[in-house]
């Protein structure tokens, strides 16, 4: 078992619990967003407390053991936003990656990969299965959730991703997370 915290942004920071095999192999195979209850989320900081005094003990194999368990009870979220192999495809990830506020349209996107809208709608529909529209609503979805959890406060998040108000971006996340705002879904998973 390993255990790292990482600082993120306004004093908050992240977690991460590297298992051991005996332990992996009864966790999801691939990677998943998982709505964690809050019992998985003090049991996570506990094991870091734990493991940070060097205590690797029984007492951290049971907490393992609970969160494993609630790992596996979690709701997991579809949300996956898969890296795409198509080349051109791939360089609009990169550069979808690289902005923070503002994300291209269609016809952008067409023009910066050089196809036209309708063959990169193609490409996204033949890559992923969704029009380039819902792939970069749940990229930006994505990138909601990862700035939420670093900065808490929606209007810090909705700024950083382009949005001139909060209800403008709470009106898409409420869309994607199927109607839950992003305190709701942040807070709420019991």
């Amino acid at each position: 078992m390993k255990c790292r915290k990482q600082k993120a942004g306004s004093g908050g920071g992240m977690k991460s619990i590297y298992f051991e095999t005996r332990y992996s192999q009864q966790l999801p195979w691939k990677p998943v967003v998982l709505g964690l209850s809050s019992l998985a989320i003090t049991v996570i900081s506990k094991i870091c407390k734990l493991y940070t005094k060097g205590s690797i003990s029984d007492r951290v194999d049971r907490l393992l053991s609970v969160l494993v368990d609630e790992i596996n009870d979690s709701s997991m979220l579809n949300y996956s936003l898969p890296i795409p192999e198509e080349h051109r495809i791939a360089k609009l990830y990169q550069i979808f990656c690289k902005s923070n506020e503002y994300y291209p349209s269609l016809k952008e996107a067409a023009s910066q990969v050089n196809v036209s809208p309708r063959t990169l709608e193609r490409l996204f529909q033949r890559e992923f299965g969704i029009s380039f529209s819902l792939w970069k609503q749940r990229f930006i979805f994505v990138r909601a959730l990862e700035l939420l959890q670093r900065y808490k406060r929606v209007t810090d998040v909705a700024y950083q991703l382009g949005y001139n108000s909060d209800s403008a971006f709470i009106t898409m996340f409420k869309k994607m997370s199927g109607g839950q705002t992003p305190t709701q879904f942040l807070f709420s998973k019991e």
